[in-house]
């Protein structure tokens, strides 16, 4: 498990400059009358820096726990053609986790939308 103790961890590695978790679930958008499955991406500002992401609208990085970027697939999925219309708005995110001990959780999250990527964006590794 990458908590925070493992981060710091494999930070101190030689030639480890920055470390950035990760995770990756499936889940559900909801944002007006629209709803979605989807993939949901959960990470940091460092993970964005080490990333090739393209910004088509908006901040280039998260200020606040509840900011999300978004990318233009997803905008196209949720009706939205416009990607400066979508800032400042509000998605509902639900994603499915199972715990260490085996038991299952919803989370159920209301994001702000504050940034959108081109779909095609991908990680950048140096």
């Amino acid at each position: 498990m990458l908590d925070d103790s493992n981060v710091n961890k494999v930070s101190q590695f030689g030639h480890v400059k920055i470390v950035a978790p990760a995770y990756i679930l499936a889940g559900e958008i909801n944002y007006l009358n629209s709803q979605t499955d989807t993939v949901v991406y959960g990470t940091n500002n460092e993970y964005i820096t080490l990333s090739a992401l393209k910004f088509v609208a908006g901040a280039h990085k998260l200020t606040a726990a509840n900011d999300a970027i978004v990318n233009t697939a997803l905008l196209s999925l949720i009706g939205v053609s416009n990607s400066k219309s979508s800032l400042h708005r509000s998605l509902t995110v639900s994603t499915n986790v199972t715990k260490a001990n085996g038991g299952h959780t919803t989370i159920i999250s209301k994001l702000n939308i504050v940034g959108v990527v081109n779909t095609g964006s991908a990680l950048r590794f140096t």
